[in-house]
């Protein structure tokens, strides 16, 4: 796993590789990352000839990291006809619109970096940023921005982009991963992302969030041998559609069995209703014997009737043992009905020692629920901020859960761990996705993986599952969730062959 860092840990850990340098601040690193980047730019340069260098130079750490890799330029470069331009608030700003839309151009911004704060960037910088931005129309491929660090305007504590950001065609990160960087929806900012690490310690230990790699996966995926059959493993019971949604009972399904569940439990009604025995004979209506293995997925499709509310009060209400027993998913209208319940989150906050895994898979609208808020209007923490989001869920609910937030860079929490999985696409913004997942959680559950390796498998076998269907990296539409689950058996024989 890559270690990733926020920037409110970042001034510590960089005082902290100062002193192991003898140094008295991270300022004192500076020469240090001017030469990286200078040895690491150098040969680009060479093979991108561009007519003009413009440094965007800010006040801070940044612009001290982007002018001394400047001068650096200037003197390798100092045969060629190169024209050099500084701009910085101290200066008048001799950029025109003409020039840069005709010339081939490399701009440094060194502004801001990774400590930009935001909300709103100064006008100075606000207006120099839209004129680059409007050169790039009549210049795509010969105007090229090389952030330093970070783009200026960037909140990578938040992963937010102010208004008027300037995005990168590259960044060069530099001594940390930063959390931002790895977000799917700011690749537009970041452009392509390289990593001038400094020598600098990056640590599991240290970090705010873990990036979850290919490479991690065949390790914690779930270990089958050809002596295992159908009785190997737990049963899978899923409560899950209705007569109005008895879609949502079958992707779940579909999943539990396509990521290797034995047998597959249904309601009977919406066995019924849903028509299981043309589409997926395979599943058994019922209950899962009490007296075989099992794993509970409940919520997906399942409406908000007085039955289902009655069903989880009573499983609450009880000593907990069902909880030491069953491993149980939480998702959808079941998180939505256990939201409304007053003693629910103390419930789960007291089951201190879960003998099972517990996992809670919310969309951002239905955690807000679970927090008691709304996307209009949250008075006590910022809803856009998914870090937040997911550790207020861990304060009210308890850490032992599992929560997987769902959304683009889906997060998974547990105790003080936080795991970042950017798999999957925008083409999957469609009805069943989340259905199809719980039944996957579910099914890798019932082969023995803990919660926590439920949710890292299950997030990155869906979303590779979903991208090896896209037709090109641009597909932004129709992948839809009963075709990600058909393809859930191909990404599993693919990840297994790395092992």
């Amino acid at each position: 796993m890559k270690p990733l860092y926020l920037p409110s840990t970042l001034r510590e850990l960089e005082n902290l590789e100062a002193r192991k340098l003898g140094l008295q601040s991270s300022r004192e690193l500076i020469p240090i990352a001017v030469q990286q980047l200078f040895e690491f730019c150098l040969p680009l340069l060479e093979k991108l000839s561009p007519q003009k260098i413009v440094l965007l130079e800010g006040p801070g750490n940044n612009g001290a990291d982007g002018r001394g890799l400047y001068e650096k330029l200037q003197i390798a470069f100092k045969d060629k006809n190169l024209q050099w331009l500084t701009i910085n608030t101290h200066s008048k700003s001799d950029l025109d619109l003409s020039s840069l839309a005709s010339d081939k151009i490399l701009i440094l911004d060194a502004v801001f970096g990774s400590g930009f704060k935001g909300p709103e960037l100064p006008v100075f910088w606000r207006s120099i940023f839209d004129l680059i931005k409007k050169a790039r129309i009549h210049n795509p491929y010969s105007l090229k921005v090389w952030a330093i660090d970070s783009p200026s305007g960037l909140d990578c504590q938040k992963g937010r982009p102010a208004p008027g950001t300037l995005p990168a065609d590259q960044t060069l990160s530099l001594g940390f991963s930063k959390y931002s960087h790895y977000l799917p929806w700011l690749k537009p900012w970041i452009g392509k992302l390289d990593f001038l690490n400094l020598n600098f310690e990056n640590s599991l230990e240290t970090c705010d969030v873990m990036l979850l790699e290919k490479t991690d996966l065949p390790a914690i995926l779930p270990k089958r041998v050809e002596s295992n059959h159908k009785g190997s493993w737990s049963r899978v019971e899923i409560l899950a559609g209705s007569k109005e949604f008895p879609g949502a009972c079958y992707l779940a399904s579909l999943g539990a069995f396509k990521v290797g569940a034995s047998y597959v439990y249904v309601p009977n009604e919406v066995f019924s209703e849903g028509n299981f025995l043309q589409i997926l004979p395979e599943v058994i209506p019922g209950p899962a014997p009490t007296t075989s293995p099992r794993v509970r997925a409940v919520g997906p499709g399942w409406g908000l009737s007085p039955s289902n509310m009655d069903f989880l009060k009573n499983l609450l209400s009880k000593d907990s043992s069902d909880f030491e027993e069953i491993p149980q998913i939480f998702d959808a209208d079941a998180l939505v009905l256990l939201s409304q319940i007053p003693q629910a989150p103390s419930f789960f906050r007291n089951l201190k020692k879960i003998h099972k895994p517990v996992l809670f898979t919310p969309h951002p609208g239905e955690a807000l629920a679970l927090l008691g808020e709304t996307a209009s209007k949250s008075t006590t923490f910022d809803p856009k901020d998914r870090l937040q989001l997911v550790s207020e869920l861990q304060k009210k609910w308890g850490e032992e859960i599992v929560f997987i937030l769902k959304g683009s860079g889906n997060l998974i929490a547990q105790h003080q761990k936080k795991y970042l999985s950017r798999w999957g696409s925008v083409a999957m913004a469609n009805a069943g996705h989340g259905d199809l997942l719980t039944g996957i959680l579910a099914g890798l559950l019932a082969q023995g993986l803990s919660g926590l390796e439920a949710a890292l498998c299950g997030l990155a076998i869906q979303g590779l599952s979903a991208e090896a269907l896209m037709a090109s990296p641009s597909q932004t539409t129709g992948i839809l969730a009963h075709e990600v689950g058909q393809r859930v058996p191909m990404t599993l024989a693919e990840l297994n062959l790395m092992n």
